[in-house]
């Protein structure tokens, strides 16, 4: 009897080479960081930065390292940005009637696509003479429908 293995993990992994890792490090570094130069030293074994405000060289023993304290030296270098002043609410003045909210106030002008009778036809103070409106009026003139007899 055969017995089946499992099939290998997709994707396949690539084993990387350390010089791979670090050129991936410092493409990162770069990125985040693009006005500082930033290096790994294979000597030392530390990987270094210089950045600009600095005045010397920051170094760290991780790529990882070196991004936290080139975050920490631009935040040194950032002026403290001033909280914007919001106004003061204004207390709430009690009103005569209680608790109830305040009456809204009614437009003064017409508001669009309003309808084609008049103010005073719709609420039936006389009879109005139904004109049509602005649209019909244009497909009349334009010949696209008949005119209303």
């Amino acid at each position: 009897m055969s017995k089946s293995l499992a099939p290998p993990a997709w994707p396949i992994p690539v084993p990387r080479s350390q010089e791979q890792t670090r050129h991936r490090q410092q493409s990162e570094l770069r990125a985040q960081f693009p006005d500082a130069a930033a290096w790994y030293g294979p000597k030392s074994g530390r990987w270094l930065a210089a950045p600009t405000g600095a005045t010397g060289l920051i170094e760290a023993h991780t790529a990882a390292g070196l991004s936290a304290l080139l975050e920490q030296h631009y935040k040194q270098l950032l002026p403290p940005t001033p909280r914007p002043v919001l106004p003061q609410r204004q207390a709430q003045r009690r009103r005569p009637l209680g608790d109830q909210p305040p009456a809204r106030r009614r437009p003064q002008h017409r508001p669009a696509g309003g309808g084609s009778t008049t103010p005073a036809a719709r609420h039936g103070r006389h009879e109005a003479v139904r004109r049509p409106g602005r649209f019909r009026r244009a497909l009349t003139r334009l010949g696209l429908i008949a005119s209303p007899a």
